[in-house]
């Protein structure tokens, strides 16, 4: 574990240089005078993340069964924190859905487990932000004309169709009881035994959930809205920068930014990989490099804006458990 954080904030801090280079390549004072357009409005941003925050909760929600479901609110406020977890400290964008996990089933009363339909919502998320991805290379190819590079886009898409499938199947054949057995090698079994038998009963959960279907798709229609929903702080951001963009860029903008931050998921927070997309990105669209730039920047100030009161009130939780 400690090598994992080590290795995530080598990640973060060269993460940190990059945008600092980019900053510095597409000049400070440029990209400041685009920011101080927007100046106290970058609040619309952060209030408005609240409506992505709220979509996929209510489409974690549709996994738990009916009539014993937990509140929006609830399921929001886990998301929120889960959210801040991963974008603010070294857990490979993976630890937040831990955190919403134990959130909810602290609260949570009804027969389904938290961490099944974390598991599950993860998986949809995951097959919905694909979808997104073809959806923005679409849509690139088609704004741009540029089908030179479509073999790679094709290729790296089907490597996180397999990737992902095959993250399915692992699952359906007891992923959880698989790590179980693996442990009680090193620590022997009889350390594990209680282990496992929590390890059985969460796999036979998530198969459960899987032969749900309807909930799922349901779940993965929400899913799929709450990534294109992402897209609205971007034209928020423009509208007040005085930049002229329409539906189609701020798509292509988010579904393809966020396909680069997902595939480093060992740079916390995507640094210096999202900043550094944001900008090819936009040169291929035709957008001034500077004002791209000022909304990578207006991100990183969103996610802190959003992110440092969640981990504030995350602790607070975890202190009063204690």
């Amino acid at each position: 574990m400690n090598t994992i954080r080590s290795v995530s904030i080598i990640f973060g801090v060269a993460g940190l240089c990059l945008i600092f280079w980019l900053l510095h390549k597409e000049g400070v004072s440029t990209i400041g005078a685009v920011f101080s357009l927007v100046g106290i409005n970058i609040i619309w941003m952060v209030l408005y993340r609240v409506v992505p925050i709220v979509i996929d909760g209510a489409g974690w929600r549709l996994l738990f069964s009916g009539g014993a479901r937990p509140g929006l609110r609830l399921v929001s406020m886990a998301r929120w924190l889960g959210e801040s977890v991963n974008t603010l400290l070294p857990v490979g964008q993976v630890g937040g859905h831990f955190v919403r996990a134990r959130v909810v089933a602290e609260r949570y009363t009804g027969k389904d487990d938290p961490s099944a339909t974390v598991t599950v919502d993860f998986t949809i998320g995951l097959w919905t932000q694909i979808i997104f991805i073809i959806i923005g290379l679409g849509l690139l190819v088609a704004n741009t004309g540029q089908y030179r590079d479509m073999a790679s886009m094709i290729y790296g898409v089907s490597v996180a169709i397999l990737a992902v499938g095959g993250f399915v199947l692992v699952q359906k054949g007891g992923l959880f009881s698989f790590g179980a057995r693996g442990l009680g090698l090193f620590l022997g079994a009889g350390r594990t035994e209680g282990m496992g038998n929590r390890a059985l009963e969460l796999d036979q959960k998530i198969r459960e959930l899987y032969a749900r279907r309807r909930d799922c798709l349901h779940a993965g229609f929400w899913r799929l809205i709450g990534w294109m929903a992402k897209s609205g702080e971007n034209w928020i951001f423009f509208y007040f920068a005085g930049v002229e963009v329409n539906l189609q860029t701020i798509l292509i903008l988010e579904s393809l930014s966020g396909a680069l931050r997902s595939a480093a998921f060992f740079v916390p927070g995507g640094l210096g990989v999202q900043d550094g997309g944001l900008v090819v990105i936009g040169s291929l669209l035709g957008l001034d490099s500077a004002s791209v730039m000022a909304l990578a920047v207006a991100k990183r100030l969103r996610e802190l804006l959003i992110g440092v009161p969640g981990i504030v009130w995350w602790i607070r939780l975890e202190g009063a458990r204690r």
